[in-house]
C-alpha cells in the first residue's frame, strides 16, 4: 500500500471513530471500511432549509443507510428516505446549522467517508402551496417583495406576484430554477460575488414541491461596463505553454487594473465560452471546477458564463449528458439578466456529440452548431416579454453566426441552420441588437442589418497560448492582440472598443512597412511556411506587394470608421485588402515550425477583413496615420520609415 492510500485509510478511520463516538448500538462493533458508494456528488456550498428533501447523487445507496454530517462543533445523522439507481434522498432535520461538514455513510458495521460539504441554512418564509406545483418560492429585497420578476426552469416561465411569490409546475428536467435578474438589482449570494447565484439547484424528487427563494440587493447600475472576453482555454499545460501563469499575469492582471481604474462604475464580465479545455480535463486534472476556483481566487468582477464546445464533459456522449458538468458547477446554459437599461441574454449554440465518449474515455470531441428547439422557445418568450423594443438587446453565445472574412468583405452566415433564421426573426422588432461571439480566435465587427451587429471577439488565449510562449507577444490568428471587448453602457446608449492585454486603450491598430516585412521572407522562412498546406504553397505571402506599400491592421474596424494617411501633406489612397497579418506569422507560424516542426493548419494565420494598404512615394518618408472610430475617438501614429519588423516593435 502506497503512502497516499495509507493516508486515505487513516483519514477514513479517524472520521469513522468520530462517527461512532455518540452511537450506542455501534460502540462495540469493529468498523470496516466499505466500498459502498460510487460517484458521490453534492455540490458545495449548498443552500438548504429545515424540512427540505435533499437528493444526493451516487450509485449504491440502500434503504436504511445513515448519513453522518460532522463539523467542529456539531453532528447530525439522517436516515436515507428514498433510494434510486443513481441517488438517494433525506430530510434536513430540525436544528441543522450552517457550517462545514465531513460527510460519512454507514451501513451495518461498514462505513465510507464521502467528502466535505459547506452548508448554508436558509430562513424560509412560507409560500402557500398550489395544486400541481413542484417548485415555489419568493423574490425579495431588504425584506420586501419584488413583483414582476421572471422565474424559469429553462422550459416554462412565470412571474412573481404582488407578494413576490412564484409557482412552477416543472418536471425538473434541467435540475435548477433561476430568475431573470431585474434592472437595478444584484443577487445576494453565499459570500461569493464572482459568480452571481441567480440560480438554485433542485434537491428534491420530481413530484415533491420544493421552495427556492432569491434575495436581491439594490444597486445603481444604470451606467455600467461589460467586459466581453472569450476562449480562455485553460488546461493546466504548465510544461507546454504555461497557460495558467500567462493567464494570471496577462488577462487577470489587466482586467483587474481596468476595474480598479473604473471604481466609480459597476463593471461586469461576460465570458463567451471555452473556459476550460475538454481535452485536458482528465489528462491534466483541470476542468470547469478548477476554472471556477481560479476566478474566485483572483478575479474582481461578477462573471456571466457562456458555454463553449470545449466546456462539455469529454467522457459523455450527447448534448444533455455533456453539459451536465457545466450545469453542476456554473449553472444554467442559457438565461437572461437586466443591467441598467440593457437586456442581456446568454445562449448555448453548441450541440455536443462526442462519439465514443465513455466513463474514463475521451471521445472524438465532435459537436454541431445550432440552438436547440427548447432553448429557442424559451428565447422567444424572453424577448416577447420586453415591451419596450427600444431596449438594447445584447446576446452572448460561443460560435459565431456570421462572418465577413472573404474577398468582398460581404456578410455571410457561418451557421446556416434554421436556428439562425429564427434568432434573427425574433430580434427583428428591436431597434438595437448586439450579438457577441467567440470561437474563431480572431476579431470582426459584422453588420447583419441596420439594427443588428455581430461582434466576433478575439481570444484571451490568442493562438492557444502559443505565440505568448514562443515570443512573449500574445497574437491571435488575424493579428489582433489578445484582449477583450469593453462595452460602456450609459442608460440605453451602447459604446464599445477593444482593449489589448498589456497595452493602453488607444492601441487600436498596427502599421507595417512592407519593404521591411518582405525582407523577413528569406528562402529559409518561405520553405518553413510552405509546410502549412492551407497556405496553398504560398511560402511568401507578400511576393506580389509593391515597393513602399504600408499595411494597416485595424482589428476593431467596422464600416463607420474613417482612415486617413498623409505623406508630406499629401493624402494617400487607402484600400481595404484581404490579406494575412504579418505579425502573427512572425509570432506563431514561423517560430512554431522552428520550435517543434508541428503543422497545425487550424491555428495558422488567416486572411482577414480589417487590413488596409497605402502606397507611399518614398521608402524613407514619415506617414501621418489617423484612424477615427464610429464614436469619434481618434487614434494616431507618426510612422517613421523605414520601420523595423520585429516582435519588439508591436
Amino acid at each position: 500500500m502506497d503512502k497516499i492510500s495509507k493516508s486515505i485509510v487513516w483519514i477514513q478511520l479517524l472520521v469513522f471513530s468520530l462517527f461512532i463516538s455518540c452511537s450506542e448500538d455501534t460502540v462495540n462493533t469493529e468498523p470496516v471500511i466499505g466500498d459502498l458508494i460510487r460517484n458521490f456528488s453534492l455540490s458545495s456550498p449548498v443552500e438548504i432549509y429545515v424540512g427540505q428533501s435533499i437528493i444526493v447523487n451516487g450509485v449504491g445507496y440502500d434503504s436504511g443507510d445513515i448519513l453522518n454530517f460532522k463539523s467542529v462543533s456539531n453532528e447530525f445523522e439522517v436516515i436515507v428516505t428514498t433510494v434510486s439507481e443513481k441517488s438517494c434522498s433525506f430530510i434536513v432535520p430540525d436544528g441543522f446549522v450552517s457550517s462545514s461538514y465531513s460527510v460519512t455513510i454507514k451501513r451495518d458495521n461498514k462505513f465510507q467517508y464521502l467528502g466535505s460539504l459547506v452548508v448554508k441554512l436558509k430562513d424560509v418564509k412560507d409560500v402557500p402551496d398550489k395544486e400541481n406545483t413542484t417548485i415555489k418560492g419568493m423574490v425579495f429585497c431588504q425584506g420586501n417583495a419584488v413583483p414582476g420578476v421572471r422565474v424559469t426552469d429553462g422550459i416554462i416561465t412565470t412571474e412573481t406576484d404582488q407578494n413576490g411569490f412564484y409557482w412552477l409546475n416543472s418536471n425538473k428536467n434541467h435540475g435548477y430554477v433561476y430568475l431573470t435578474l431585474p434592472s437595478g438589482y444584484e443577487v445576494v449570494g453565499s459570500g461569493n460575488e464572482v459568480f452571481p447565484k441567480f440560480w438554485s439547484v433542485l434537491r428534491s424528487d420530481k413530484l415533491v414541491c420544493e421552495q427556492h427563494d432569491f434575495e436581491l440587493t439594490p444597486v445603481n447600475n444604470t451606467n455600467h461596463i461589460m467586459l466581453v472576453a472569450t476562449d480562455l482555454h485553460l488546461g493546466n499545460r504548465l510544461s507546454v505553454t504555461n497557460d495558467l501563469t500567462q493567464f494570471n499575469n496577462g488577462f487577470i492582471n489587466d482586467a483587474n487594473k481596468f476595474v480598479y481604474a473604473h471604481d466609480n462604475t459597476p463593471v461586469y464580465t461576460m465570458f463567451l465560452g471555452d473556459l476550460a479545455w475538454d481535452e485536458f480535463w482528465y489528462a491534466n486534472n483541470y476542468d470547469l471546477s478548477d476554472y471556477k476556483k481560479t476566478m474566485e481566487s483572483y478575479y474582481s468582477t461578477a462573471i456571466f458564463n457562456v458555454m463553449g464546445n470545449h466546456d462539455n464533459d469529454p467522457s459523455k456522449t450527447g448534448d444533455f449528458a455533456g453539459e451536465q458538468a457545466f450545469k453542476d458547477i456554473l449553472g444554467p446554459t442559457y438565461y437572461s439578466v437586466n443591467i441598467g437599461g440593457i437586456h442581456y441574454i446568454v445562449l448555448d449554440n453548441t450541440v455536443w456529440v462526442n462519439t465514443n465518449g465513455a466513463e474514463g474515455i475521451v471521445g472524438d470531441l465532435s459537436y454541431n452548431r445550432h440552438i436547440v428547439e427548447a432553448q429557442l422557445n424559451w428565447l422567444k418568450e424572453d424577448l416577447d416579454a420586453i415591451s419596450d423594443k427600444n431596449t438594447p438587446v445584447v446576446i452572448g453565445f460561443h460560435c459565431h453566426t456570421h462572418s465577413n472574412y472573404n474577398q468582398s468583405f460581404a456578410t455571410t452566415k457561418s451557421i446556416t441552420s434554421a436556428s439562425t433564421d429564427a434568432l434573427l426573426s425574433y430580434l427583428s422588432g428591436f431597434s438595437e441588437v448586439h450579438l457577441l461571439s467567440g470561437h474563431t480566435h480572431y476579431n470582426a465587427n459584422i453588420p447583419i442589418t441596420s439594427k443588428i451587429m455581430e461582434h466576433n471577439t478575439a481570444a484571451v488565449c490568442e493562438t492557444w497560448w502559443w505565440s505568448g510562449k514562443l515570443t512573449g507577444a500574445g497574437i491571435c490568428r488575424d493579428g489582433t492582440p489578445s484582449g477583450y471587448g469593453v462595452y460602456e453602457m450609459n442608460g440605453k446608449n451602447v459604446k464599445w472598443y477593444y482593449k489589448s492585454i498589456g497595452k493602453p486603450e488607444d492601441k487600436q491598430f498596427r502599421s507595417y512597412d512592407m519593404n521591411r516585412v518582405k525582407e523577413f521572407y528569406t528562402s529559409n522562412v518561405q520553405n518553413v511556411l510552405e509546410k502549412y498546406s492551407v497556405r496553398n504553397g504560398e511560402g511568401n505571402d507578400y511576393a506580389s506587394v509593391e515597393e513602399n506599400v504600408v499595411f494597416l491592421n485595424i482589428w476593431n474596424y467596422d464600416p463607420e470608421w474613417e482612415i486617413s494617411v498623409t505623406e508630406d501633406g499629401t493624402e494617400l489612397s487607402v484600400k481595404r485588402i484581404y490579406e494575412r497579418d504579418p505579425f502573427h506569422t512572425l509570432c506563431y507560424d514561423y517560430p512554431r515550425m522552428v520550435f517543434d516542426s508541428y503543422v497545425h493548419n487550424e491555428w495558422t494565420s488567416v486572411k482577414n477583413s480589417h487590413m488596409f494598404q497605402v502606397k507611399a512615394a518614398s521608402p524613407n518618408s514619415t506617414l501621418q496615420i489617423k484612424v477615427t472610430d464610429r464614436f469619434g475617438s481618434v487614434y494616431e501614429e507618426a510612422m517613421t520609415r523605414p520601420k523595423d519588423f520585429s516582435v519588439s516593435t508591436d
